[in-house]
């Protein structure tokens, strides 16, 4: 694909279409990506935490690498143009952050130079 950008101004791969961040369907948007990552990533008693993820590879661990290139050439358009992707969901043990989700934003990331993503570190309620 060309362009990252879809006739709406909504940022697309082809398959997904994620709102502008100054667009107002991006609240809800997010809204509704953090309960579908809720419901696929956490177990009962679990709950996400807001962090911030640092993207260098000495502090991160992607459970998988780039699997989908249109994916990954989305969110690198997406931070090269100052606009935030969506949070990546990972488990932290001791200084390492296990990424689930978010292997194609982490590695734009880098590509991009971003330092830290937002993030959703999964803990136990309570």
């Amino acid at each position: 694909m060309e362009t990252w950008k879809h006739a709406s101004g909504d940022w697309t791969d082809g398959f997904i279409r994620i709102p502008r961040w100054s667009d107002p369907r991006r609240v809800e948007w997010e809204r509704v990506f953090v309960a579908l990552c809720e419901r696929e990533f956490l177990k009962p008693g679990q709950r996400f935490e807001p962090v911030a993820v640092p993207t260098a590879e000495a502090a991160v661990v992607p459970k998988n690498g780039i699997v989908n290139y249109d994916r990954y050439f989305l969110y690198k358009a997406m931070l090269e143009a100052g606009e935030p992707v969506p949070p990546i969901v990972v488990e932290r043990y001791g200084d390492l952050f296990y990424i689930p989700d978010g292997n194609h934003r982490t590695y734009a990331a880098r590509a991009a130079g971003v330092k830290t993503l937002r993030g959703l570190a999964i803990r136990a309620s309570g």
